[in-house]
């Protein structure tokens, strides 16, 4: 059969698609049908490849009808492909859009291919990374919030020799004093060394080899370029308070608060809490965004942040009051993480509301946000 007479049908994408979807199982079908003298009711049974199957089925001894009529569908599903530069995985990357059966393990194995690559090219990788970001009313001001911050860096390995690794920074105003200001978990001044940080209790024992280095007004915390040892991987944890950063009520400027999350390293898994009293924000779950690199959001809310935002697939949970639910598998001392922050801070857990989104191999380069949306002032 002379297959460069064959020549797509003039309508749009989708249409093809479908139509291309729904004319291929019928001379499959009939195909295997004359091979086989039934219909194959085992995958065992199917040749892998269309084009294995239909010249199997001929010497099998099916029609020159039927098989023809499913190499004249080979055709357009080749010619199909050629139209796209990245051919078949384009081709599927499209048809997940239309297909939800098929878009999370198409999404889930594009981002495992790119945790392997990351890991390889930037020889390092993390098994987990967790954050936790805390809401609590204002110890100062009724008109404000409090804010924790909370992360662990679990299972941090180099594959070989590199460069220093940042872990967080610290960037000072004129003053010398952390710009948004930011305390330790008990309440003291951070000055100008981000290891006070660092939550000891939580770390490798012993610490891996850590540094701090000065940048124009900023404070980076890094590990060293040998740290840790190719042979050992290291566990990091590290928290924060803010006084009155964020508003309760909405204003005339802002609407909305948001977290950002970015996996700056490849990561099997990246898990976060979002923990908010339950006098705050009127009990509203959070919304979650995925969003190309960074910026500064909208403060008007995610309904005004189109540009750049894409589409994954993500766990989000209501936990409930307290952390009796925030057991992890693959944060094994997630529970006793938060407790211990929560009574150097002082504030009661079993105040907070948790929210969990769980994301499996993070992409990189992709943001998670988090947004809150902040209530009218009540009248």
């Amino acid at each position: 059969m002379n297959t460069s007479t064959v020549t797509a049908p003039a309508q749009d994408l989708e249409t093809r698609l479908r139509s291309l979807s729904r004319t291929v199982v019928a001379p499959l079908g009939d195909a295997f049908t004359d091979a086989l003298g039934a219909a194959p009711t085992r995958p065992a049974l199917l040749v892998e490849g269309l084009g294995i199957a239909a010249d199997a089925a001929m010497q099998a001894g099916a029609s020159e009808v039927a098989v023809g009529a499913l190499h004249e569908c080979i055709a357009h599903l080749a010619s199909l492909q050629d139209e796209f530069p990245g051919g078949r995985s384009d081709l599927l990357a499209i048809l997940s859009g239309w297909l939800p059966e098929t878009r999370d393990k198409e999404d889930r194995q594009a981002r495992q291919a790119a945790f392997r690559a990351m890991s390889t090219i930037t020889g390092t990788r993390y098994e987990a990374l967790y954050n936790a970001y805390v809401y609590a009313p204002s110890s100062t001001d009724p008109d404000l919030c409090d804010t924790a911050w909370i992360v662990a860096r679990l299972g941090l390995r180099r594959l070989r020799h590199g460069p220093s690794i940042r872990l967080t920074s610290m960037r000072a105003d004129e003053t010398g004093v952390d710009v948004p200001r930011r305390l330790t978990l008990s309440g003291e001044p951070l000055e100008s060394s981000p290891r006070r940080l660092l939550i000891p209790e939580f770390c490798s024992d012993p610490l891996p080899r850590l540094e701090v280095q000065e940048s124009t007004g900023r404070f980076d915390l890094v590990l060293g370029a040998k740290s840790p040892p190719l042979d050992r991987a290291a566990d990091l944890a590290l928290g924060s308070l803010s006084r009155g950063l964020v508003p309760r009520h909405r204003t005339e400027d802002r609407a909305w608060d948001y977290t950002m999350h970015t996996a700056t390293r490849p990561a099997a898994v990246q898990v976060i809490d979002l923990l908010v009293h339950r006098d705050l924000f009127g009990g509203r779950p959070p919304i979650a965004t995925f969003q190309l690199g960074g910026g500064n959001p909208d403060l008007r809310g995610p309904q005004f942040e189109q540009a750049d935002q894409i589409d994954l697939p993500l766990e989000q949970r209501a936990l409930g009051l307290g952390l009796s639910r925030l057991g992890s598998s693959e944060i094994p001392r997630c529970q006793e993480l938060l407790t211990h922050s929560f009574e150097r801070i002082g504030w009661n857990p079993d105040a907070f509301r948790a929210h969990r989104v769980r994301v499996m191999y993070p992409a990189p380069m992709v943001t998670i946000l988090l947004w809150l949306e902040l209530p009218g002032r009540a009248t």
